[in-house]
C-alpha cells in the first residue's frame, strides 16, 4: 500500500496549490469506483483522479484526461453531476497521519446554492469515495454502500448520518521517544521485524515508511526486534521521517526496475537502492502515475489508443496467417489435376507394379505409392484426394475473399483509432468495436453485446448552406451513407482507409466550395492525414454499394471523379 498517510499529505499540498478556487468544468467515471474531474484553475486545465479501487486507491493529478467507461451510469455519478459539475473548489483538507482527502465544492448554477464535500478515504479494501452535505453530517451518496450487516460500527448509506473513520491507534509519530519504542519491543512476540512493530505501534506509518525508517537506523530494513538495542537511533529516524508532516519538504521519489516502477514515496527510498534505481521526480502525482500506469484500469487517451491499436493488430495478424494458409491450400488445389492423372497412370501400369513397390517410375514423372496398398487401391486413394482438393478449391475463393475483407476492415479500424481525437471519439470507438465483437471487455466468457452503440456524426455546413456529414468510424460511415439520399455526393480518399463524407446537395452538383471542403475533410479523416496532397474520389450515393457480407461501412463505387486536395480539419476552422 504505497498511497500512505505521508503520500496523502504531499498530494493534499499539491492539489491545494493547483486547484483551490478552480472551476469544475468536466466530470466522468473511468470505472465504477473512480471519478475524473477536469478543473480550470490558474488559467490551466487540470485532470484530477479519485479512485477507491482496492488494488491501488489514490488521488492524483494526471498528465492526460482519463478515458470514461462508455455507458457507465451510477447513483454516485448522477449526484456528482448535480452538485459538483460547474462548482468551485473552495477548500481542500487532509488530516495529518490519515489517508483522507476532502474537497469542499460550492455550486450556484441552475438555481442551486449548495455546498458539498467530496471525500476520498484511501484505506486499502475499505477505500471509498463519499459525497457529504455541507455540514459533513449526512451521507448523500458513496461509491461503495456499506450496510449495517456489513459494518455495525460505520454503515455508509444515502441520507444516513455521517460518521468519520475511527482514528488510527498508536503512538503519535512526531513525539516518539526511545522508551516508547522499547516498551513496544517488549510486547512483540516471536521473530517479528522492527518495521512490523512500527506499523502496529506508531500511528500513520505504512509498511513502506516503516521499512525506510528501520533501514536508516540499522542498515537493514528486515532487522528483527529480538536483540535490537539502539532504540534512540530508531526514535530519531522515526521522527525524521514523520517530521515531513510539519516541514512539508517533500522530495518525491520512485524506485524503478527493468519491469517498471516498484514503489513511490514523498521521500528518498534508500532501503530499495540495491533492488532498483532511485529516481527523483518532479511531483507526487507524477510518481503515482508512473507506478499506476501498469496497474490501473483507469487509462489515459494515449494508453487506450495504444491498447485498441495493439488488439486490432493482433486480430489482423491472426487473419493474415489464416489467409496465408488458405492461399497455400488453393495452390495445392491447383495441383488436383495431377492427382487424377497419377491415378490413371497407376491403373494403366498396374500390371508392371510388384507387391510392396514404393514408386512407379515413368519417363516424365515418378509417382509415390503406398507399399501396403494394391495398385487399384493406390489409384483410388489418388482419385479420393483429387475429389477433396477439387471441393476445397471451390470453397477457397469465398473464404480467401472474406479474409481479405476482414483485414481491410481491421486496417480501417486501426486508422480510426489513430485518428480519433480525444476522449469522446476513443470511448465511442471502443464501444463500437465491443458491440461488433471485435474487442472483448469484461471477464473471460462474457459475450459482447450485439446492440450497436449510439453514433454521433460530425456535421459541417458549407458557405452555400450545404450540410456535410462526416464519418469517423465504421458505424458512423454506415450511418452517413444511410442518412444520405441517392443523389447526394459521397467522398473518400482513394484506396486509403478513412472516413466517408457525404455532401447533402439535394441532387445538385456540389458547388466549388462544397466540393473543396468535403474533399479536404475526407482527406483529413484518412490514413493520409499527414500527406501534402491526397487523391479523393467522389460520386453520387446511388453509385455506392455496400459489399455483401462485409463489415459496416465497406463499399464499392463506380462512375467516380477525383480531385487532389490537401487534408484540412474544417471542424477546427
Amino acid at each position: 500500500m504505497y498511497f500512505d498517510a505521508l503520500t496523502a499529505a504531499a498530494i493534499g499540498d499539491e492539489i491545494t496549490a493547483a486547484l483551490r478556487g478552480g472551476f469544475v468544468q468536466k466530470l466522468s467515471l473511468p470505472t465504477p469506483e473512480s471519478v475524473a474531474i477536469e478543473v480550470y484553475a490558474k488559467r490551466e486545465r487540470h485532470q484530477l483522479l479519485l479512485t477507491a479501487e482496492s488494488r491501488h486507491p489514490r488521488v492524483a493529478l494526471l498528465s492526460e484526461r482519463p478515458t470514461a467507461q462508455p455507458g457507465l451510469v451510477t447513483p454516485f455519478g448522477l449526484l456528482l453531476r448535480k452538485h459538483v459539475l460547474d462548482g468551485v473548489i473552495e477548500e481542500i483538507r487532509q488530516p495529518a497521519a490519515e489517508r483522507i482527502i476532502s474537497l469542499s465544492i460550492a455550486n450556484t448554477t441552475d438555481g442551486l446554492n449548495t455546498r458539498v464535500w467530496l471525500d476520498a478515504e484511501l484505506m486499502g479494501r475499505h477505500s471509498n469515495l463519499l459525497l457529504l452535505d455541507g455540514d459533513r453530517t449526512t451521507v448523500l451518496e458513496s461509491v461503495k454502500r456499506v450496510t449495517p450487516q456489513m459494518s455495525s460500527v460505520r454503515p455508509i448509506l444515502p441520507k444516513r448520518p455521517y460518521t468519520p473513520p475511527p482514528p488510527r491507534k498508536g503512538l503519535p509519530p512526531h513525539r516518539v521517544l526511545p522508551d516508547d519504542l522499547s516498551a513496544l519491543g517488549t510486547q512483540v512476540k516471536g521473530s517479528s521485524a522492527l518495521w512490523q512493530m512500527l506499523v502496529s505501534g506508531v500511528s500513520g506509518l505504512s509498511p513502506l515508511a516503516a521499512r525506510e525508517i528501520v533501514h536508516r537506523a540499522s542498515g537493514d530494513a528486515e532487522t528483527k526486534v529480538h536483540g535490537w538495542e539502539n532504540w534512540a537511533g530508531l526514535a530519531i529516524e522515526t521522527r525524521r521521517i514523520t517530521a515531513l508532516w510539519a516541514t512539508r519538504e517533500w522530495t518525491p521519489c520512485i524506485a524503478r526496475t527493468p519491469d517498471g516502477v516498484m514503489a513511490y514515496a514523498p521521500y528518498q527510498l534508500t532501503h530499495l537502492v540495491e533492488e532498483a534505481t532511485l529516481e527523483p521526480i518532479e511531483t507526487m502525482s507524477a510518481a503515482i502515475e508512473s507506478y499506476s500506469g501498469s496497474l490501473a484500469s483507469v487509462v489515459s487517451h494515449g494508453q487506450l489508443r495504444a491498447q485498441i491499436v495493439d488488439q486490432l493488430e493482433q486480430q489482423a495478424e491472426r487473419v493474415r496467417q489464416r489467409l496465408a494458409s488458405l492461399e497455400r491450400q488453393r495452390s495445392g488445389s491447383d495441383d488436383a489435376q495431377g492427382l487424377m492423372e497419377d491415378g490413371q497412370l497407376v491403373l494403366a501400369y498396374a500390371h508392371t507394379i510388384a507387391p510392396k513397390q514404393q514408386s512407379l517410375v515413368l519417363e516424365d514423372r515418378t509417382i509415390a505409392l503406398d507399399p501396403e496398398l494394391t495398385p487399384a487401391q493406390n489409384a483410388q486413394e489418388m482419385f479420393d484426394r483429387y475429389k477433396r482438393r477439387k471441393r476445397a478449391g471451390q470453397d477457397l475463393p469465398p473464404a480467401i475473399e472474406e479474409a481479405r475483407r476482414q483485414i481491410a476492415l481491421l486496417e480501417e479500424y486501426k486508422t480510426y483509432a489513430a485518428l480519433a481525437e480525444g476522449h469522446t471519439e476513443l470511448t465511442q470507438l471502443r464501444a463500437e468495436l465491443t458491440a461488433e465483437g471485435i474487442l472483448r471487455e469484461g471477464a473471460p466468457g462474457t459475450k459482447a453485446t450485439r446492440k450497436p452503440p449510439a453514433t454521433k456524426t460530425e456535421t459541417l455546413v458549407a458557405p452555400d448552406g450545404t450540410r456535410i456529414l462526416v464519418g469517423k468510424s465504421a458505424a458512423q460511415n454506415a450511418r452517413v451513407i444511410e442518412t444520405g439520399a441517392p443523389h447526394d455526393w459521397w467522398f473518400h480518399a482513394r484506396e486509403i482507409p478513412g472516413g466517408h463524407v457525404v455532401a447533402r446537395t439535394g441532387g445538385a452538383d456540389p458547388s466549388p466550395d462544397t466540393l473543396r471542403i468535403a474533399a479536404e475533410t475526407a482527406a483529413y479523416n484518412s490514413a493520409a492525414r499527414e500527406s501534402g496532397a491526397v487523391e479523393v474520389v467522389y460520386t453520387q450515393l446511388r453509385n455506392v454499394r455496400k459489399i455483401k457480407g462485409a463489415g459496416p461501412g465497406q463499399v464499392t463505387y463506380r462512375n467516380e471523379q477525383s480531385v487532389n486536395v490537401q487534408p484540412k480539419d474544417h471542424n477546427a476552422a
